[in-house]
């Protein structure tokens, strides 16, 4: 399996931050409740049936995070910005 990079910096006096990320095929990197997160993406076509309320609070604190939402394999949300309940 390939090694991913993550590289992420802190500007000075800003809570922005800055990511290059590059992941193997087929996965999705984001935050949850629980930091940052690398897993298997929802394969393309897929449609998730029903989202669990955990899911849910992800996808609504990315929202008030301007963020934007992604699905893994088990669709579960991950969020572009990092997110806390």
């Amino acid at each position: 399996m390939k090694k991913f990079l993550l590289l992420s910096a802190m500007l000075l006096g800003g809570l922005a931050l800055a990511e290059v990320v590059n992941l193997p095929p087929g996965y999705v990197a984001g935050y949850d409740f629980n930091g940052y997160q690398v897993r298997k993406a929802l394969p393309p076509g897929w449609a998730c049936p029903e989202a669990s309320s955990t899911s849910l609070q992800v996808t609504d604190a990315c929202y008030r995070a301007n963020g934007r939402t992604l699905f893994d394999i088990n669709c579960q949300t991950l969020c572009s910005v990092p997110v806390s309940r």
